[in-house]
């Protein structure tokens, strides 16, 4: 077994990983005493069909996500074994998800030269950025995306809230 890809579940205390066996599991650290000793217990342990790759958490809405490799994007409660919800929007593999908590969002990005921006409790599309080339990792910061695709292709965009009309600005990055 292989993992993919982990993550710290924060305001939990767990772990979440990835497997090549399909499963997502997610573990509790136990230190013995002194401190020598670590242990990793399994909190749960949920199967699928798909291999998942890319694993994102939400600790404002306690909400783990996964991308997996059918380009679906699944939504899992921690404590349970079934999907939530899944959603679809990308044609190509799926390179990056991070959770946006101040914005009440999640954005992905994938080889199809797209960056999708998700509304967390609804799970709507909210916006759709685009770039020239695939894109290979996003981050983000209060109301700012930072996107680096392939070839050295990076933007910075400007996101509003949810209920904002104004529109996404996205300028090219240059370092000099």
């Amino acid at each position: 077994m292989k993992v993919l890809d982990c993550a710290y579940l924060n305001g939990r205390d767990l772990f979440a990983y990835a497997a090549s066996d399909h499963t997502i599991g997610i573990v509790k650290e136990q230190v013995g005493m002194g401190g020598r000793r670590i242990q990793y217990l399994t909190y749960n342990k949920i199967y699928s069909k798909f291999l998942h790759e890319k694993l994102c958490w939400s600790s404002k809405h306690s909400l783990l996500c996964t991308s997996a490799t059918n380009r679906v994007i699944y939504g899992w409660d921690i404590n349970g074994s079934l999907p939530i919800f899944h959603v679809s929007r990308h044609s190509d593999i799926i390179t990056d998800f991070i959770a946006i908590d101040e914005l009440d969002m999640f954005a992905t990005c994938s080889m199809d030269k797209r960056i999708v921006l998700w509304a967390m409790t609804s799970r709507r599309v909210k916006a759709v950025l685009q770039h020239k080339r695939g894109i290979r990792c996003i981050d983000a910061a209060k109301n700012m995306l930072l996107s680096v695709g392939f070839e050295l292709d990076a933007k910075v965009s400007y996101i509003p809230p949810l209920k904002s009309c104004r529109p996404i600005r996205t300028n090219p990055l240059r370092v000099s």
